[in-house]
């Protein structure tokens, strides 16, 4: 069985950790780690993590970006694939599942639809949306539209060495990054058409921060271009 380390950076994550935990611990498929990095946070985010216990292994560090917090959680993970999942989003029970069905020797990396939520809104009211999915080969369409969700992804955990992991620049367009070099060293990935991540939209998510997000888009699509040169 296919062992998946799941990486949560969390940064003064307080109203929204549990939930997203317990998600992550609900998934169907037991070969599975969950590694918290606590990204030097103030309020009771540490305190929320203990009452896990050992069913999670928290790491504290300094403040230093979720970018580094994720880079930190992969370097510890014991699992052949690694599994992202924001502090804010959660996962419907069949997630891991459903994307090691389809993860063949010939893919390094896996996603799945999304559905968006509010700030108090269930898991159930959702809306999709509007990205168009694919699969295999997709440099050229990743140039056009980041349609990845990151914690909609599973990668292998040996591409993600090869690749140094998430670039601290361009700053809000990481994973968008990541996704490109992937795809521009040849990495084919595969799609669960299902929206089996949830993705919390609130006013503090990354969502919101319009002017840092398109100057990364713009820094990526540069260093993109130039890696496929």
């Amino acid at each position: 069985m296919s062992r998946v380390s799941t990486i949560i950076p969390a940064y003064n994550a307080e109203k929204f950790i549990s939930e997203t935990v317990r998600s992550c611990l609900a998934q169907t498929h037991t070969d599975h780690e969950v590694i918290v990095v606590d990204d030097g946070s103030t309020d009771s985010t540490g305190e929320l993590l203990r009452e896990f216990g050992e069913s999670i292994r928290v790491v504290q560090q300094e403040n230093s970006g979720h970018v580094a917090a994720r880079n930190a959680g992969a370097a510890l993970a014991t699992g052949n694939w690694i599994a992202f999942l924001d502090a804010d989003d959660l996962w419907a029970p069949d997630k891991l599942s459903k994307q090691l069905e389809i993860a063949s020797e010939d893919i390094g990396m896996v996603y799945t639809d999304r559905a968006n939520f509010g700030e108090t809104a269930s898991v159930g009211a959702t809306e999709s949306p509007t990205h168009t999915l694919h699969s295999g080969s997709v440099f050229r369409e990743l140039l056009v539209d980041n349609f990845v969700t990151v914690s909609s992804v599973i990668m292998r955990k040996s591409w993600i060495e090869k690749l140094g992991g998430f670039s601290p620049e361009p700053s809000g367009s990481e994973d968008w990054d990541l996704w490109l070099r992937f795809a521009a060293a040849g990495g084919k990935m595969a799609v669960v058409p299902e929206p089996l991540t949830h993705y919390r939209i609130h006013a503090g998510s990354m969502t919101h921060r319009f002017e840092m997000m398109h100057r990364g888009r713009v820094l990526t699509i540069e260093r993109a271009l130039q890696s496929d040169a």
